[in-house]
C-alpha cells in the first residue's frame, strides 16, 4: 500500500473519530424512521409499496441489508451478486451502462438503450445502472425483486428490479459511523456518516462520504524492454459525498425527505489478454502471455472519468387513513472514456502518446518525448453526457379500506436526454494504411431524447384471513427523438472536441440522419395478477402472472450512419417492440419456531421480440474486420426455479443457502451469421457498407444469455461472547457458479464451474461500538477465465483489406485472492 494511501487512511479516521463523542457510544437502531429494518426478526421490504416481512410477500425478493453489506465487506455494487444467486452484474469497460442478467436474459444498454430487462432504483426513483455501479456507501438496503415489474414499482421491466435505499436521517438521536478497509492489493476504502437532529423529532441532517482507490481489474501492461514509455500506475479512484435531510413538521402527517449526492470516479485500466499459443497449448513463442499473468498488450491504458450528480426528494402526506406520496429525482451524468484502438499493433506503435488530429483529419508526425521520436497511437475518445428526471405521484391507503382492501394508484413521468460524441476511423476502400497519416478520423454524435409517461393502479383484496388476490395494470406512452450526425474539425492542431465540446463548430454536409424509430409515439398496457393463500401462519402458497412491454430501439453502427442499401442490414439495427408473459408459483414456509425457513419458486417466461445483441464473432469480419452492434428480435423462453433455506440451530449459529436455475433459450430465432462454407461478395471497387452479400441469416436454437444456468450461495456465521465486553465472530461466504458455454458462436470461451470462498473473523467491543475484522476473499485463489474473444485482437478500422490478429485473445477472469483488515466505529443512531 502506498504511503499516500496510509496518510489518507489515518487522517480520515482521525477526523471522523474526533467528532464521535464517547458520550453517545451505545448500541441503537441502525436505520432512521421509515427505513428498511426488521420486524419480529424478519427482514422488512417495500416490494409492494408498504412495509412487509419478506416472508409475507408472494414473490421472490432478496434483501441485502446494511448489516450484511458491512459484515461481508461488500464495497462494490457488482459484489452484491456474491449473495444473490442468479444475478450477474458487470460494468462495461467504457463506464457507459452495464450488462446485467437475472432469470436467464440480459440487460445490455447497447441493445436496449434506457429500457432494461432489469430496472434500477435510487431511493425509489428510476436511475441508470451506472450511477449505482460507481460507489456504495451509507446504504440502508438493497432489494432484488424477480419477475415482471411495473404495476406497483416504477417502470415496466420483464425480469425484475434492483432498488437501493440510502440511510435516512434519524430525527431523534445524534449518531454516526466510520468504516475503513485496507488490503494487500493496493486498495483502501474509507466511508462514514454523521447524523445530527437539528430540531429534535422535526428536522435532521445526515452527511455521508467515501474515498477509495485500488488497482481495479489488476491487469498490468506488458512493458517492452525497448519502450520509451514507462508503465502507468493502475487507478480506480472514487470520491463521493451525500447530504440528506428529513423533516417532520406535522407530527407524522407530513414527512419530507431529500438528498444531494456527487460521486466522481477516475480509472486507469488495461484489458487482459492471453496468447493464442497459451490457449492452444503449442510451443510458446515471443511475447507469450499466460492466462493467469493478468497482463495487457498496449501500454496506453483505457482511461475513464465519470461524474454523477444526483438530487432526490420525497414527500408523504397522510390524511383520513390515506397517504399521498410524491417522489422526484434529477441525475446528471458525464462520462469520458479514452481507449487504445490499434489493438492488433497494425501500426507498430503500442507505446506512443494519444493520437493528435490536424485540420485535414490526419495524424501529425513525428511526436517526441524526452527528445526521442515516437510514433503515435490511434485512440478513441467517447464523451457521453446525459440527464434524467423523474416524477411520480401516487395515492395509497394507510389504513385498510373496509378492513379488506389495499390499493395504489399513480402517475409517472420519466425523461432521459443523452448524447454520445465519438470518433470513427476511416480509410480509402481497398487501401490498408500502415501509418497513422493514412487514417481519417471522423467525429460523430449519437443523440436521443426518451420520454415515458404512464398511469398505474393495483388492488389487493383480503377475502379472508388466509386468502388474498391482487391485480394491477399500467398503461405506458413513449416517444423517442434520436439521430446521428457527423462533424468536421474546428481548426488545425485541435482535437475533434474537448471535454466541454468546445472545438466542434462545423457540421458535415448532409450529416444529419434521423433514426428510423425516432418521432414515433408508442405504448402498451401491462397487467399483473397474483393469489396468496396461508395454509397456516407459517406456510404460504402463491401464484403470479405478469406481462411486460419494452419499446423497440435503433442501435448505433455503420449501417445506422450510412443509410445501408440493404433491408437485411436494417433488419438488425432497428427492431420492433418486445412483449412477454410470465407464470410463477411458489411456497414460503417457516418451521421450528422460525428457526428454519424453506422457500421455493418455479417460473416460465415467454418473450416475443426479445432484443438479443448478436456477438460480433465471425460476423462480417472476413471482409472488414469490424464487429457490428447488430441486435436481433427473437422469441425466447425461460424456465427456472429459485430456492432458499435458512437455519438457525442456535442463537449464535446461523446458515443460509440459496440456489437459482434459469434456462433461457432462443426458440427458432433468426440471426445474422457467416456460416461455414458461406462465400461473401467482395467487390472492393464499388462495394458499400450495406452490401447484403457480406453475411446471411441462420435459424438458431441457443442460449439467450452467457450467464450460467445454475448458481448458488452459502452463508454461515458463528459468534460468542469472549468476555462481558467483547464478542467474537467467524463468517463464511461461498459463491458458486455452474458451467456455461458462453457465447454459442464462440468456441473458445467455455467456462467451467467454480466456487469462491470468503472467510471473515473479528471482534466487537460491545460498549464502545468498535468492530475489528480480518478477511480473505477467494481464499483458495480460484482462477477461472470468464470470457474469451472468439478471434485474436484486431484493429477496428473500416477497411476492405483483411487485418491479421495480433495473436492475443481478450479475456476476463475471476478476481485474485485478497486479504484485508477492516475497522468500524459506530455511535448513537449509527
Amino acid at each position: 500500500m502506498h504511503m499516500k494511501s496510509v496518510r489518507i487512511f489515518a487522517l480520515a479516521g482521525a477526523s471522523f473519530l474526533s467528532i464521535a463523542s464517547p458520550a453517545f457510544a451505545q448500541d441503537s437502531a441502525a436505520n432512521g424512521a421509515d427505513e428498511a429494518g426488521t420486524l419480529d426478526g424478519d427482514i422488512v421490504v417495500q416490494a409492494r409499496r408498504r412495509d412487509e416481512s419478506v416472508q409475507d410477500v408472494p414473490a421472490v425478493v432478496n434483501a441485502v441489508t446494511a448489516d450484511t453489506l458491512q459484515k461481508l465487506s461488500i464495497r462494490n455494487f457488482a459484489d452484491v451478486t456474491s449473495v444473490v444467486p442468479g444475478l450477474n452484474l458487470t460494468g462495461n469497460a467504457n463506464g457507459i451502462g452495464t450488462v446485467s442478467t437475472v432469470r436467464g436474459v440480459n440487460f445490455d444498454v447497447n441493445a436496449s438503450g434506457s429500457n432494461g430487462t432489469i430496472e434500477f432504483y435510487q431511493n425509489d426513483a428510476p436511475v441508470s445502472s451506472s450511477v449505482l455501479f460507481t460507489s456504495m456507501f451509507d446504504i440502508g438496503q438493497v432489494e432484488v425483486q424477480r419477475g415482471p415489474q411495473g404495476t406497483l414499482r416504477g417502470r415496466a421491466s420483464p425480469s425484475g428490479s434492483i432498488a437501493v435505499t440510502y440511510r435516512r436521517p434519524d430525527l431523534a438521536e445524534i449518531g454516526g459511523n466510520v468504516n475503513a478497509t485496507v488490503n494487500n492489493i493496493n486498495g483502501y476504502n474509507i466511508n462514514g456518516a454523521v447524523n445530527l437532529p437539528l430540531f429534535r423529532d422535526q428536522l435532521a441532517v445526515r452527511v455521508a462520504g467515501l474515498i477509495s482507490d485500488d488497482d481495479g481489474n489488476r491487469v498490468h501492461p506488458l512493458v517492452s524492454t525497448t519502450s520509451l514509455v514507462p508503465a502507468r500506475d493502475l487507478q480506480n479512484r472514487t470520491q463521493g459525498v451525500r447530504i440528506s435531510l428529513r423533516a417532520d413538521p406535522l407530527d407524522g402527517r407530513l414527512v419530507l425527505d431529500g438528498f444531494y449526492q456527487n460521486v466522481t470516479r477516475n480509472a486507469v485500466q488495461y484489458d487482459q489478454v492471453q496468447s493464442v499459443t497459451d490457449y492452444l497449448g503449442t510451443a510458446p513463442g515471443a511475447g507469450l502471455i499466460r492466462a493467469f499473468d493478468r497482463l495487457g498488450v498496449p501500454t496506453v491504458p483505457r482511461r475513464v472519468h465519470q461524474n454523477f450528480e444526483s438530487f432526490g426528494w420525497q414527500a408523504a402526506y397522510s390524511f383520513l387513513g390515506q397517504k399521498l406520496i410524491y417522489v422526484g429525482s434529477s441525475v446528471k451524468t458525464d462520462t469520458t472514456t479514452t481507449e487504445p484502438w490499434d489493438k492488433a499493433g497494425v501500426f507498430n506503435n503500442p507505446y506512443g502518446p494519444m493520437f493528435v488530429m490536424n485540420a485535414t483529419n490526419t495524424g501529425t508526425l513525428p511526436v517526441t518525448r524526452n527528445g526521442a521520436a515516437l510514433v503515435t497511437e490511434l485512440s478513441q475518445t467517447t464523451v457521453s453526457p446525459s440527464t434524467s428526471t423523474s416524477h411520480e405521484v401516487r395515492l395509497q391507503n394507510d389504513e385498510r379500506l373496509f378492513g379488506m382492501v389495499d390499493y395504489v394508484v399513480g402517475y409517472m413521468r420519466y425523461k432521459v436526454v443523452s448524447d454520445s460524441f465519438l470518433d470513427r476511423y476511416l480509410s480509402t476502400l481497398g487501401a490498408a494504411p500502415t501509418t497513422v497519416s493514412g487514417v481519417v478520423k471522423l467525429p460523430m454524435e449519437r443523440y436521443r431524447n426518451d420520454l415515458e409517461q404512464s398511469v398505474f393502479g393495483n388492488l389487493t383484496v383480503h377475502l379472508t384471513d388466509s386468502l388474498e388476490i391482487s391485480g394491477g395494470v399500467r398503461h405506458i406512452w413513449t416517444k423517442l427523438d434520436a439521430g446521428v450526425r457527423t462533424f468536421t474539425l474546428a481548426g488545425a492542431g485541435t482535437q475533434a472536441y474537448d471535454t466541454q465540446y468546445g472545438n466542434i463548430t462545423t457540421e458535415s454536409a448532409s450529416s444529419r440522419q434521423l433514426l428510423p424509430l425516432a418521432g414515433k409515439h408508442r405504448g402498451d398496457t401491462i397487467f399483473a395478477a397474483s393469489a396468496k393463500y396461508n395454509v397456516t401462519d407459517d406456510v404460504m402458497l402463491y401464484a403470479n402472472f405478469g406481462t411486460s412491454w419494452r419499446p423497440g430501439n435503433t442501435v448505433i453502427g455503420i449501417p445506422t450512419l450510412e443509410q445501408a442499401d440493404s433491408t437485411l442490414w436494417g433488419k438488425y439495427v432497428q427492431f420492433g417492440d418486445e412483449t412477454s408473459k410470465s407464470y410463477e408459483v411458489g411456497v414460503k414456509s417457516a418451521w421450528l419456531d422460525n428457526r428454519l425457513t424453506l422457500n421455493l419458486a418455479g417460473y416460465i417466461q415467454k418473450f416475443n421480440g426479445y432484443a438479443y445483441r448478436v456477438p460480433g464473432t465471425g460476423l462480417v469480419t472476413p471482409l472488414d474486420n469490424r464487429g457490428y452492434n447488430f441486435v436481433a428480435s427473437v422469441p425466447v423462453e425461460v424456465k427456472g426455479l429459485e430456492a432458499e433455506v435458512g437455519f438457525r440451530p442456535l442463537d449464535n449459529l446461523s446458515f443460509n443457502t440459496s440456489v437459482s436455475f434459469a434456462d433461457g433459450k432462443i426458440k427458432n430465432g433468426v440471426l445474422p451469421c457467416v456460416p461455414a462454407g458461406f462465400t461473401p461478395t467482395d467487390n472492393r471497387a464499388n462495394a458499400t457498407v450495406g452490401d447484403s452479400a457480406w453475411f446471411t441469416e441462420c435459424n438458431v436454437n441457443q442460449a439467450s444469455s452467457v450467464a450460467p444456468r445454475w448458481s448458488g450461495t452459502f452463508q454461515g456465521e458463528y459468534n460468542r461472547n469472549l468476555t462481558d465486553a467483547i464478542s467474537g465472530y467467524v463468517r463464511a461466504l461461498v459463491s458458486w457458479k455452474g458451467a456455461t458455454a458462453g457465447d454459442p458462436n464462440n468456441t473458445v470461451d467455455f467456462v467451467k464451474a467454480y466456487a469462491l470462498l470468503n472467510l471473515y473473523a473479528g471482534v466487537r467491543l460491545e460498549d464502545t461500538g468498535v468492530d475489528v475484522s480480518v478477511y480473505a476473499k477467494n481464499l483458495t485463489n480460484t482462477r477461472r477465465i470468464l470470457s474469451r474473444s472468439g478471434t485474436p485482437l484486431t484493429t477496428s478500422i473500416n477497411l476492405r483489406t483483411a487485418n491479421a490478429g495480433n495473436g492475443y485473445y481478450e479475456t476476463t477472469m475471476t478476481e485474485p485472492r485478497e486479504f484485508g483488515i477492516s475497522l468500524r466505529y459506530a455511535f448513537g443512531s449509527r
